[in-house]
Parts: C-alpha cells; structure tokens; sequence
C-alpha cells in the first residue's frame, strides 16, 4: 500500500510554526487515485531542525574563516590531500582541483623530505601532539618555498579521520635572517682582520665588548685580556670625562678624537680615534 514520510512545517495552534516528522500511509480509496483515510504520526523535529540550522550555520562560518585566513590549510587522508583552502593553493601554485586526492609526496621537493616528515610525524600523530618543523615545500613551477609547518590528527584513535596541517610561508623572513648573518659575518671578518686597532665600546659604562688582534697587538694585551678590559683602562683619561667625549660621538657632534692611551707597558701613545656608533641586536 502507498506509504508517505515527509518533514514539512505545520502551524502550531498558538500561531507558531513547527517542524513534524509526518509518516502515514493511505488504508482506504474512493477510488483508484484518491485516498478517503490515512493512518500515521506526526513528530515535532522543531528542536532537531533548529540544531542542524545552527549546525550549518556554524560549518559555514568555519568555511569562511577557513578559506579567508592568510595561513595554508590541508585536510590529509591516507596520505592524500582531500581538502586545501585558498592560501595553500595560492602558496604552492596549485588549484583545488590540481591538489585534490594527490599524493601528499607532489608538495615535497624529494621524496628523501617526505620520507623524513613522514617518519617523525607519523608517532606523534597517532598520540595526539602536533608536529611542527620549518619545511620546505615544492610549488608547481619547481620554486621551494620555506614554511612554519604543523601538522594535527582529527582523531588519533582513528587514523582514518585524517589530518589537518598548517603552512605558513616564512621565506622572505628566513632570507631577511640569513642577510643578517651575512651582514654579521661580514662585519665581523671586517673588524676580527683589519690592520688597523679597533675596539668595540659600550657607551654606558666603557666596557670593552670586542676588540681585534691588531688592538691587542697594537696595545701589548692578551686579546681576552683587553676584551675584558674598560675603555678607562687604556685612556687617561677618567670614566667621567670619557662618557662626555663619547656623548658628543653619539650625537655626532664629533667623529675623529686625539687621546692619550696607556700600552701594557705603562708607555702613553698620542692616538687618533675615529668614533662611529652602531646599533646591536
């Protein structure tokens, strides 16, 4: 017999709407196409309706969120990518379909790197913490690209639910550092191999941060001997009376000074210092 199961709504008698579960089924015919009874149930969902509404409503703002933010996302199975958002895709170079159900192994730059990810993640994964590295990864076009990678199980008792992994791009961040050990590195070969005496001062207080062979030759020390020396140790003249020369040398008030300095041997030496300030860290 003709049987009917529908969700619809119905207007509750105090003027609201409802939503029913309406189950039934046709028991008599007046004819051929036209049912006289049917026998069922209605079953107010409203509270199940109103739960799944906001059950959307929350996934769409997830969404949202999801593919809004300025960090890639992937959602991985198996070892596969079942789900990026914009920024990965843009970060990598890949559309959403050109990612879809491939090999995590095509984001790698060689299979030694997937290899390696692979082996660290997998048991921290499976025990609920995240694994976090600086990765590189491959983009379409063969280019790598440096990112902050971390990598979460949805549920460690059930590897089949996936993964979900961030990256986030610090490329330029890492060239910015390496330029800064470069400048370092440079800077130091400048100052450590100069001929000419030079001492790295801390303005507050005269301390001796740095100084070169040339100055622990030039002034008869032992190198870590003059590096923990004071400024007043060498010069004649008193702490008080260095600060204000070195006031007008950090207000570039002067740059070229006449002292007199002491040799380790007590012998005082007329010097000319070139004073120029530099920022540390």
């Amino acid at each position: 017999r003709p049987q009917y199961d529908l969700e619809c709504r119905m207007k509750h008698r105090n003027g609201h709407w409802i939503w029913v579960h309406d189950r039934g089924k046709v028991i008599e015919w007046f004819d051929q196409d036209t049912p006289r009874r049917m026998i069922g149930s209605h079953t107010d969902i409203t509270a199940r309706k109103i739960a799944e509404e906001q059950l959307k409503r929350s996934t769409r703002e997830q969404q949202a969120i999801l593919e809004t933010v300025p960090v890639g996302i992937i959602k991985v199975t198996n070892l596969h990518v079942v789900w990026s958002n914009r920024a990965f895709e843009g970060l990598l170079g890949y559309s959403k379909e050109e990612l879809f159900s491939q090999s995590t192994r095509k984001i790698y730059p060689s299979p030694e790197a997937f290899e390696s990810v692979a082996t660290v993640s997998t048991p921290l994964l499976a025990q609920g913490a995240t694994y976090e590295s600086y990765q590189w990864l491959l983009r379409k076009d063969g280019s790598r690209v440096l990112v902050h990678y971390k990598g979460r199980a949805i549920d460690p008792d059930n590897p089949t639910m996936g993964s979900i992994w961030i990256a986030a791009d610090v490329t330029a961040l890492k060239r910015a550092e390496e330029a800064d050990q470069d400048r370092a590195a440079l800077f130091q070969a400048m100052f450590s191999l100069s001929l000419i005496a030079q001492l790295l001062v801390d303005p507050d207080n005269g301390a001796m941060i740095d100084a070169n062979e040339a100055a622990a030759s030039y002034y008869g020390y032992p190198l870590e001997d003059l590096r923990r020396m004071n400024l007043a140790d060498i010069n004649i003249l008193s702490l008080t009376e260095l600060k204000g020369e070195i006031t007008q040398g950090l207000q570039r008030e002067k740059s070229l000074f006449a002292f007199q300095h002491r040799l380790a041997t007590g012998e005082i030496r007329e010097v000319e210092t070139y004073f120029s300030p530099i920022v540390i860290g």
